[in-house]
């Protein structure tokens, strides 16, 4: 297992991709079967109402929860712990919402649409037209999450590495999503989501039982596993580590939060599985039903993200490391856990969560533009329903085509963010509308004009002007920057806005006269469901076919008494009801205010006007970490003296010392502000390498001249950054390292052909160890068991047992290898050949060597990213840093630095790096994160 991981494969290809087409004939079945009773617009957009309340709420439970919901929300808890849950707090909330204002009142009024109900009491064409273009809009922001789900997940188990490949996939997913709805229909999805549903709840209770049971059934212990194994240590059980950096992400915090809470109730394709049932009382059930299954999820969701940062080899940094990146966490879990046989089963329901989503989404797309547009605004309502079912699955079509397009350039992004984005789009666009036209009475065409495109404009216009599309290399379009708007959710803007252009929209246009008598009928209908039922009747009929009398509503003024045809049952509306659903529209509106109004005020107060937002460190603690990018950025340079030969990063990552060899002197450097705050006189001799005990506390600076006449080690106290103690050693040190329990230092001595290994509590040299000619760097295993030595003139890295101090092996490599450095997760050591202009890749396991990889002239110095997943490699001949992707070890990029680069640090938190550049004077910033 651990072989296949450190290559990015998990599991057997053919196991899981003969699972995936198991699973794909299943479902096909399905649709076939259901595809016999699609015979009418009404079977095709509703399936003829005739699911139960439970069965409808299993299918809503499919339809909600998504990829984001089973791979994202586990991936961002994994990495980000417990800001990761919040995404399942907020879809989980959002179901009041729209239990309370949303699910009875939209089933009683419409017919297969959210244009029916806002259209209502409207000008039916422009209304439609709006509704049709914001569920466009909002299914496609949807289907990009999805998209970017389903190539992330087939590449991880599939063994697809290329993006080509991976676009492939996403291609085969949009045609299977396109036949479903081709031929199942409403009721072939419906069913095709209630399997999904049933897996998922089934895969996601195996994954955490058995989780559970591998810490004794004790959840504490799980959840010290978990910190035990993060970079973030406890902070991973704590609010902030995504969100609690700075004031623009908390206050991004809020932004998701309400389009979290918000944004269900005005999601079409959830909207549209409330016309599946017959009845409100069973929309009522849909909901309860949907909301035990869905809360059962999540707390499910918990344990399994948990459990995958405690429980998956090399932990979330091995997790982000992976192809498809944060999304591969429940997949990951499954194999450690299961082996192959779990995985494939939790990988089929993964890809059936996203073929039964994005079937559900096109549905309601192409039911949108096919009911609203063609056969309403374009024909007028003048439409054979066949003919209208035939332009729903032309659009389909498209639609998946696009889908697939967008879906291309979503790879590599968390399908929880994605998601998000639509959940902010439709609780913009969507709810101010559905909320004004069943509660305000002045409501008006105008009003649903302005609420649905100002929000829609608002919330597509933020997103692409925000970080979420450009400016960062986490971003749609990393090479791109014109993000001018900081938040990456717009919701925060975009809804209020909405509420406040749909109010005054109406009171604007003061020449259009509103129909109360309209809207008294709505109003009963809302409440009662008197009349829902005859919708589908008339939905049915021919455009020859006579159409029974509309059920008619006298004004408000003589009392709401709904006239009520034979055969439909008699009911009125209960003032008292109405008055309780305003009531807690009022509350919840209120609490919702007020949760921003003291969220907001916490920002504020928790970071004064030019406070510094940069967490505080203890000694041994880590920042967060990353993720870093393929392409980083230049983030300026540093001045730091003459001649800087090496920079090293204090452990805790508050500090950057830079020996300058000339100059006699290491400079410190302020990480948080990247300025120089010491100059440290070394009288001993030209500091040339620069190694840190874990604690920080103390500095190994390794002392030679051109005239060998000078060798030691200075040790360094860096609380006072004084020297404290001089080991003396043979010949020329080159860069030592200190074993993981930071008992000893071992001290590369390049002309004696030695390591010396010295006892840090003594500062006294205890063993010498014979190596190849010319050792230059040391670097440890993983396990701390072996030493790698990079041999300079031999062409050799030499393994070294750290017990026995015994040579193991030496394995052939480029030519001139000067610096080495271990893999932080997984078990490879890589190193760079100076003459070669390559860096070699160490298998630790057989001690061999796996790949060569071209990369500058002349490299001098290699380090990995904390989280393992980028290489970085200094030039000293050409002047630049190369960038290695560590699961594809391709070159990603090549960034230019100073004049003769000759070594690379980077802080723990992965967010920075600094490069010493010999002739010029200075350290480059390179900025590695988004």
């Amino acid at each position: 297992m651990t072989g296949e991981l450190a290559q990015g494969v998990v599991g057997d290809p053919l196991l899981n991709g003969g699972i995936f087409l198991f699973f794909v004939l299943v479902t096909l079945v399905i649709v076939f079967r259901a595809s016999r009773r699609t015979k009418t617009a009404a079977d095709y957009y509703a399936a003829g109402r005739s699911f139960t309340g439970p069965q409808n709420g299993v299918a809503i439970s499919g339809d909600y929860l998504s990829a984001a919901s089973f791979l994202g929300i586990a991936g961002a808890i994994a990495v980000y712990g417990y800001d990761g849950f919040l995404y399942s707090i907020g879809f989980l909330v959002a179901w009041l919402v729209a239990l309370l204002l949303v699910a009875e009142l939209l089933r009683n009024t419409g017919k297969f649409t959210m244009g029916d109900v806002l259209s209502f009491r409207m000008r039916r064409r422009p209304v439609r037209a709006a509704a049709a273009v914001s569920t466009l809009v909002v299914s496609f922001f949807y289907l990009l999450a999805q998209m970017a789900g389903a190539g992330g997940l087939v590449a991880l188990l599939l063994n697809v590495k290329g993006t080509g490949a991976q676009r492939l996939v996403v291609a085969v997913v949009g045609l299977l999503m396109i036949f479903y709805v081709l031929v199942g229909g409403m009721r072939g999805t419906t069913w095709v989501q209630i399997v999904k549903a049933t897996l998922l709840i089934i895969g996601a209770g195996m994954l955490t039982a058995w989780a559970l049971g591998s810490f004794g059934l004790n959840l504490s212990a799980l959840l010290g596993e978990a910190a035990a194994r993060s970079s973030h240590g406890q902070s991973v059980l704590a609010p902030g580590l995504q969100y609690g950096k700075n004031i623009t992400t908390k206050i991004d915090f809020v932004s998701l939060g309400l389009a979290l809470v918000l944004g269900t109730a005005g999601l079409p394709h959830i909207l549209m599985r409330f016309y599946t049932v017959p009845s409100a009382k069973e929309a009522r059930r849909t909901v309860v039903w949907a909301i035990w299954l869905i809360g059962t999820f999540y707390l499910f969701s918990l344990v399994i993200g948990y459990a995958a940062a405690a429980l998956v080899e090399g932990g979330p940094q091995r997790i982000a490391s992976m192809p498809g990146e944060e999304n591969s966490a429940a997949p990951l879990l499954a194999y450690q856990l299961g082996g192959e046989v779990l995985l494939g089963f939790i990988s089929a329901v993964a890809f059936a969560t996203i073929l039964a989503v994005v079937a559900g989404l096109t549905i309601t797309a192409s039911a949108s533009f096919a009911h609203d547009v063609y056969a309403n605004v374009i024909k007028r309502g003048n439409l054979d329903p066949d003919r209208e079912v035939l332009v729903a699955r032309i659009t389909a079509c498209i639609i998946g085509s696009l889908a697939v397009g967008g879906g291309i350039v979503a790879l590599g992004q968390n399908v929880a963010f994605l998601v998000a984005l639509a959940f902010a789009v439709a609780a913009s666009a969507n709810l101010p509308t559905i909320l004004y036209s069943l509660f305000w009475k002045r409501f008006n065409t105008s009003g649903v004009l302005w609420s649905m495109y100002g929000g829609l404009i608002s919330s597509v216009l933020l997103i692409v002007l925000s970080p979420a599309a450009s400016g960062t290399p986490k971003s749609m379009f990393p090479s791109l920057d014109f993000a001018i708007f900081p938040l990456r959710n717009p919701a925060l803007i975009s809804v209020p806005l909405a509420f406040l252009l749909g109010y005054f929209g109406t009171v604007f246009s003061k020449g259009e006269a509103t129909d109360e008598a309209k809207f008294a009928e709505m109003e009963v209908r809302a409440l009662t469901g008197a009349g829902a039922e005859r919708s589908l009747v008339t939905t049915q009929l021919r455009p020859s076919q006579p159409r029974p009398p509309l059920t008619t509503m006298p004004p408000r003024s003589t009392g709401i008494a709904p006239i009520i045809s034979a055969g439909s049952a008699p009911a009125s509306p209960h003032r008292g009801r109405r008055r309780r659903i305003l009531i807690a529209t009022g509350v919840i509106g209120g609490m919702i205010i007020f949760m921003i109004s003291v969220s907001m005020s916490r920002v504020l107060a928790s970071a004064p006007p030019g406070a510094d937002t940069t967490p505080q460190l203890g000694p041994n603690t880590a920042a967060d970490v990353g993720p870093e990018v393929a392409i980083p950025a230049l983030g300026g340079t540093i001045q730091v003296g003459k001649t800087p030969g090496f920079v090293a990063v204090s452990p805790n990552g508050r500090h950057a010392y830079v020996a300058n060899r000339d100059a006699r002197v290491v400079t410190v450097v302020d990480t948080a502000i990247n300025q120089v705050t010491a100059t440290i006189p070394i009288p001993a001799g030209p500091p040339q390498f620069l190694a840190f005990a874990p604690d920080s506390r103390t500095l190994y600076i390794t002392l030679f001249n051109d005239q060998r006449t000078i060798h030691a080690i200075d040790v360094l106290d860096t609380a006072s950054n004084t020297v404290i103690a001089t080991i003396p050693q043979p010949a020329r040190p080159y860069l030592p390292a200190i074993s993981r329990d930071g008992k000893r230092l071992f001290i590369p001595n390049h002309d004696t052909a030695s390591l010396s290994v010295v006892g840090t509590d003594t500062n006294k040299v205890i063993a010498e160890v014979k190596v190849a000619p010319n050792p230059h760097w040391v670097a440890f295993s993983r396990d701390g068991s072996r030493a790698y030595t990079a041999n300079h003139e031999s062409n050799l890295v030499s393994v070294i047992d750290t017990t026995t101090l015994e040579v193991l092996a030496t394995i052939p490599v480029g030519t001139s290898p000067h610096s080495i450095a271990a893999h932080p997760n997984l078990p490879l050591v890589a190193n760079v050949n100076y003459d070669a202009g390559t860096m070699s890749m160490i298998d630790t396991t057989t001690d061999k060597v796996v790949a060569t990889i071209p990369v500058g002239r002349n490299p001098q110095d290699i380090t990995w990213a904390p989280d393992g997943r980028f290489a970085y490699v200094v030039n000293e001949g050409s002047n630049t840093v190369t960038v290695i992707d560590a699961r594809t070890n391709q070159v990603t990029a090549t960034i230019p630095t100073g004049s003769r680069p000759t070594s690379i640090a980077v802080l723990p938190n992965g967010r920075q790096a600094y490069v010493s550049n010999l002739d010029s004077g200075t350290l480059t910033v390179l900025e590695l994160t988004g």
